[in-house]
């Protein structure tokens, strides 16, 4: 086969290691804990103000679901900050030899992502992580609630010199 032949050849469908197979017995225990968040979410999306810009209330929408072959499950959350759109990734991933969660966050607001380690303390997954611009490193905290009915995402930094609540994003499954 040529060269320009297997640059042209069209895939048959999408990467199986894109699959939402849920974690197996060959997983570690922890990570399905995460369980409960798979599927498709409404709610709300509480920002606080700062000095930046104005506390806002919008409505939330997220889709939690597992990715390569239930290794990691990936969180799509759209809301509004201050009157803009804003639209995050969130990837959740739990490192055995660690023994700890991993979360990498990303979004539309900027190129730097922040990446977070924790543990569950009871039904709450609590993730800290940092984050450095313009040479000042600044603490992040991610607080997780995860419940049959809903969940709770509560971010927290010290972007002003001390921890505080940036955002409390609420969701349940909505009503068909």
């Amino acid at each position: 086969m040529a060269a320009d032949e297997v640059l042209n050849d069209e895939p048959e469908g999408p990467p199986t290691d894109f699959d939402e197979t849920p974690p197996t017995s060959e997983h570690h225990p922890e990570l399905k804990r995460l369980s409960p968040m798979v599927g498709v979410w409404a709610g709300k999306a509480a920002i606080r103000p700062t000095q930046f810009r104005k506390g806002s209330e919008s409505p939330l929408k997220a889709t939690f679901r597992w990715v390569l072959s239930g290794q990691h499950m990936e969180g799509d959350l759209t809301y509004a900050v201050g009157g803009s759109p804003y639209h995050a990734l969130l990837l959740l991933s739990y490192d055995f030899h660690a023994r700890q969660f991993v979360a990498y966050w990303a979004d539309n607001f900027s190129s730097k992502p922040t990446i977070f380690r924790g543990a569950f303390t009871g039904d709450t997954l609590v993730l800290e992580g940092t984050s450095t611009e313009d040479g000042r490193t600044s603490l992040a905290e991610l607080r997780i609630n995860v419940g049959a009915a809903g969940w709770t995402l509560i971010s927290s930094g010290d972007a002003m010199g001390d921890m505080t609540e940036g955002a409390r994003l609420t969701a349940s499954r909505p009503k068909n």
